[in-house]
């Protein structure tokens, strides 16, 4: 999720956030959530994923239509000894029952995956964002 919908991010990232109340409460949050993490190791690096996802968010508290879940995804990379820590916070209409944190874990990851692979190689080996063909039927037939 981007910034461009800076109420609903905070939204999220609220559901996430466990400071700040009762230990009751918080016990409550953590049963109602699932976890999912993935590792992988190559290329001279270590990347590892865990996604927590919960419903808590579409029983009206946000204002979004179709929400099924939110998640939280953090992924840590270490390369060469140093580690950074990414967090990225996303929402789905797939339900619980349609997906659960595991499948969202992939679900995820092989969005990127196409991401990469089909407009990274138009961008970088075409210049398709280079081209400054906007009109007519020039931009369709440089695509093709």
């Amino acid at each position: 999720m981007k910034e461009n919908q800076a109420d609903l991010l905070a939204a999220v990232a609220d559901a996430f956030d466990d400071e700040g109340i009762s230990p009751r409460e918080r016990k409550l949050a953590a049963a109602e959530r699932q976890r999912a993490s993935l590792s992988n190791k190559g290329h001279g690096r270590i990347e590892k994923r865990t996604l927590l996802s919960t419903t808590s968010l579409s029983d009206g508290y946000v204002d979004w239509p179709d929400l099924g879940q939110c998640f939280k995804l953090v992924r840590e990379r270490t390369v060469h000894g140093k580690t950074t820590i990414e967090t990225a916070f996303g929402i789905t209409s797939l339900k619980r029952d349609q997906a659960d944190a595991g499948r969202l874990l992939k679900l995820t990851r092989q969005h990127w995956g196409i991401e990469n692979s089909v407009f990274y190689v138009r961008d970088m080996s075409l210049g398709e964002d280079a081209c400054r063909a906007r009109t007519g039927s020039a931009p369709h037939l440089l695509s093709c």
